[in-house]
């Protein structure tokens, strides 16, 4: 993205944005180069309502936790990391590296098991996995929970099953006060995250709570 472009980004976020509960967490990423937006007959807009798929979720915590030229300079695999991506997808590399750093390891049952399904919107329990994982604090977190499950206290009335895939990731990122649920008190484990949760966790992770939010 041009300075030009940056500029009128920038605008139109601050006119879509300004007092959102978003705003700050988004602005944050866009000053570190993380998020560009969608660009629509001349616009950038964001578009904070909208879903976000796996391999994009994935991109922005590996920039965050790598940073872009590391990212940039991730080796192109020799073999395929799963069926459904391919060594001359643009997303291969990231996703080689996320499955040899145990960040992902796609899914493991049901009608899609092998695949990583790159396309696929990232629901909210799968997010917050990829963004425990990939961050050496949150993940010293979670194994350390995870070796000491005694007595946790409930922190959603939707996450509740400690056996659940996601229970410790969840637990874990909300210890830290990196999700907080909905106003309603639940975590909508399944449900697909939008991009400015998306924002609001992976600036949270990386650059703190007073940066990110209002």
């Amino acid at each position: 993205m041009n300075r030009s472009s940056q500029v009128h980004f920038l605008r139109h976020l601050i006119l879509q944005s300004t007092g959102n509960w978003f705003y700050k967490s988004v602005k944050k990423l866009f000053d570190e180069c993380l998020v560009e937006g969608y660009r629509t007959n001349g616009v950038i807009e964001f578009r904070p309502n909208n879903p976000i798929n796996r391999v994009e979720f994935l991109k922005l915590v590996l920039i965050a936790e790598l940073g872009s030229d590391a990212f940039k300079k991730l080796p192109e695999p020799s073999v395929n990391p799963f069926p459904d991506v391919h060594t001359t997808n643009w997303f291969a590399p990231a996703v080689a590296y996320a499955v040899s750093s145990n960040i992902v390891i796609g899914f493991t049952n049901g009608p899609f098991s092998g695949t990583f399904r790159p396309g696929d919107e990232v629901t909210r329990e799968q997010a917050v996995k990829i963004l425990v994982t990939s961050n050496p604090g949150l993940s010293e977190l979670y194994n350390s929970i995870t070796n000491n499950p005694e007595n946790l206290p409930e922190e959603f009335p939707d996450v509740t099953n400690s056996t659940h895939w996601s229970y410790y990731f969840i637990y874990t990122a909300k210890a830290t006060n990196v999700v907080s649920g909905y106003d309603t008190g639940l975590f909508g484990p399944t449900d697909s995250i939008k991009r400015s949760e998306a924002a609001k966790i992976i600036c949270t992770t990386y650059f703190g709570q007073k940066a990110c939010i209002e």
